[in-house]
């Protein structure tokens, strides 16, 4: 489980993944704009078995809007998030982890580093 900061997101769509065309500048049109967006199904996980609905949640990148399309959103709800220590080395795309209510690891998104990285 991964969480994306609450602060840096501007909305949520569900799209059908056909719309998430592959391409080397991956784009998607929401609202009539284009927005640039990065699958994290493909980059984390890559095991090729997209769901045929997604989430794109819209975060602020710069100036700009950036989408990143996920599986599944489950809630918004507040966090202890704890830093990871030395334990990551060169790991930067974590910015901490928390404890969810079922007892599962999520770490934390930094969406800056992510989209700087893979875009």
């Amino acid at each position: 489980y991964y969480i994306i900061p609450s602060s840096v997101i501007s909305k949520l769509y569900l799209v059908k993944s056909e719309f998430l065309r592959k391409a080397s500048n991956p784009v998607i049109e929401l609202d009539g704009i284009q927005i640039p967006y990065l699958n994290l199904h493909e980059e984390f996980d890559g095991d090729g078995k997209i769901q045929q609905e997604q989430f794109v949640v819209l975060v602020f990148y710069g100036n700009n809007f950036f989408g990143l399309a996920v599986d599944e959103v489950i809630r918004e709800y507040q966090a202890a998030i704890k830093p990871l220590g030395r334990m990551p080395k060169g790991q930067d795309l974590f910015s901490g982890a928390s404890i969810l209510g079922t007892g599962q690891l999520a770490l934390v998104i930094d969406t800056n580093k992510l989209i700087k990285k893979y875009s």
